[in-house]
């Protein structure tokens, strides 16, 4: 269950999957009645993270470390996604232009052999 919930906060923190972990591991009913009743809002995605805090028990420290990072997204391998991604440096201050190139298939490496030319015997 803690790592369900660590996991959730490094990598998700989204209002959906965190409900899905507290009407899966918490024994709050009422809380689990107003969540299945009342509309997503920030006052309750406040109230799932520390109902999830509180079933992790991870200290308010820490939780606020984990919530202070970056989301990650789990990675995919370069070969599985088709396009490249290359970071133009802008000209007005800095601004960097992110641009998605198509991959191009690439030829295999290495040298071709020539083929050696035939040699012609001549008759007399």
């Amino acid at each position: 269950m803690k790592e369900a919930i660590l996991n959730y906060l490094r990598c998700d923190r989204s209002y959906n999957g965190g409900v899905t972990l507290v009407m899966k591991y918490s024994h709050k009913l009422g809380f689990k009645r107003m969540l299945n009743l009342q509309h997503e809002n920030d006052y309750l995605l406040g109230m799932v993270h520390e109902e999830l805090r509180e079933l992790a028990e991870i200290n308010s420290a820490e939780f606020m470390r984990l919530t202070r990072l970056p989301i990650v997204q789990h990675a995919l391998p370069l070969s599985s996604v088709p396009f490249v991604q290359t970071d133009i440096p802008g000209e007005a201050d800095g601004i960097v232009t992110t641009v998605l190139f198509e991959k191009k298939k690439q030829k295999p490496q290495g040298k071709a052999i020539p083929k050696s030319p035939k040699k012609v015997s001549r008759k007399k």
